[in-house]
């Protein structure tokens, strides 16, 4: 049961990412496509608090507890996939652009496509969550 509505969340995810692309809204499909890599590529999530040296209780403050989310084992299988199509994309929008210059009006991956692939790479590339903080990694 669960494998089923799991399979039906990806169908209405890519629904709606056809429904965003179709209409325009490419922020939008962009965010509907993170949202689903975040829910594929977490593996376990984890919690670091803060703690009253005094008290020994958790400190309750905006900002506490830091969530770390730790990869799943399909993000080595996924990143070099991503990466050669970022490489097709940006081979792709060279020879269009070499090829608009001669005349032909080819179209282009627009930038906005471009930018969230890279970050959607650039975020399957960490880590963990806090890959940004080496005092955190260290621990």
């Amino acid at each position: 049961m669960e494998t089923l509505n799991a399979g039906m969340k990806w169908v209405k995810r890519f629904k709606d990412i056809g429904t965003k692309v179709a209409g325009g809204n490419i922020d939008g499909a962009f965010g509907t496509i993170k949202e689903g890599l975040g829910d594929l590529v977490t593996g376990e999530t984890m919690y670091l608090y803060l703690i009253d040296e005094l008290t020994g209780a958790p400190v309750r403050a905006e900002g506490w507890p830091i969530e770390i989310k730790k990869p799943s084992d399909v993000v080595p299988k996924l990143l070099p996939v991503m990466q050669v199509g970022l490489r097709a994309m940006s081979v792709y929008n060279g020879a269009a652009g070499v090829a608009r210059m001669c005349g032909y009006p080819i179209p282009t991956v627009p930038e906005a496509w471009a930018t969230g692939a890279r970050e959607s790479v650039a975020l399957l590339k960490k880590k963990s969550s806090v890959d940004d903080y080496g005092v955190v990694q260290d621990v």
